[in-house]
């Protein structure tokens, strides 16, 4: 494989200081002047953007030029976390060889949390205070983003219908291109997780409710490995801790100008559909019509039908 000759000075200048010669030739082309070595407004904006779009392509070039591993076959049994995997998706990917440092479950583990915290919020979080204790970084610029709330008329939901309005709106906003979310397998097995790239409010709430299974949220990162750079810049994520910590250690390599992330909770799933299905049987006398569950607090389970 034929690898780009190493950068140039002029590539590795930083954001927003632009080599000399390639400002002035610019502010000639744009009809500018050069006076003390001071360029004109004109000159200088039209430089910023060729090396701005120059240094885009560059990265994307390097992107491309990335050695890819071989995903591991869907049916495979054993994965590098053992008995400890929680079947996120990542290893059945090419950036599988980078599972060791994304993995949450191998080598340092959860403990990359405490980097991954501060590169996201700027610092760690306080645990002298109650709230950051137990729910991480609160307050951000005197600013508290921990909300309760419950959407008022949820077009589709399990509980509260939070996260299915919130990845909608993200959509209509423009502030996202796609939202990386849980769909179910078929119509017939609406419990049964299929991670999807949902560029439509439509393909949103198809996806609304809960999944109580292991779920392959990272599988469709193969997917945006393959158009990145092309019509997703700007992902909405929606997934738990594990599968959170390994896409924020690979999320330079997707080439998204901004990754949003919305972090579910996690608890005790079904590994598959057979162990679903025996759950099921056990907390309902008729199973096949159960859409969901619930742990209520009397101990008690209930299906929701």
């Amino acid at each position: 494989m034929m690898l780009a000759p190493p950068p140039t000075l002029a590539a590795l200048a930083p954001p927003g200081v632009v080599p000399q010669a390639q400002m002035r030739a610019a502010a000639r082309d744009a009809g500018g002047s050069v006076t003390d070595g001071r360029l004109l407004a004109s000159g200088m904006l039209l430089a910023k953007r060729s090396w701005r779009r120059q240094l885009r392509r560059t990265a994307r070039l390097a992107l491309r030029q990335k050695p890819r591993s071989k995903p591991m076959p869907a049916e495979q049994k054993v994965y590098p976390a053992k008995e400890l995997c929680s079947r996120c998706g990542f290893c059945n990917t090419s950036l599988v060889g980078r599972v060791q440092e994304a993995c949450a479950f191998l080598g340092e583990g959860m403990e990359r949390i405490d980097a991954l915290e501060a590169k996201v919020h700027g610092r760690r979080r306080r645990i002298d205070e109650e709230n950051e204790l137990y729910f991480g970084v609160t307050e951000e610029n005197g600013l508290r983003p921990i909300r309760m709330a419950r959407e008022s008329r949820p077009e589709r939901r399990a509980w509260t219908g939070v996260v299915t309005s919130i990845a909608c709106e993200m959509l209509r906003s423009g502030r996202v291109d796609a939202v990386l979310c849980v769909g179910s397998a078929s119509p017939e097995a609406p419990l049964e997780p299929k991670p999807i790239l949902a560029r439509t409010v439509e393909e949103v709430l198809a996806s609304g409710g809960v999944k109580p299974m292991l779920s392959p949220n990272l599988l469709p990162l193969e997917e945006l490995w393959e158009v990145r750079g092309q019509d997703i810049r700007k992902l909405l994520f929606i997934g738990v801790g594990c599968q959170v910590q390994a896409l924020r250690s690979v999320e330079e390599d997707l080439d998204l100008d901004v990754l949003y992330v919305l972090g579910t909770n996690c608890v005790d799933n079904p590994r598959d559909a057979e162990a679903l299905q025996r759950f099921l049987r056990s907390a309902s006398e008729t199973p096949e019509t159960a859409v969901g569950f619930e742990f209520m607090q009397d101990n008690r389970i209930w299906a929701i039908e």
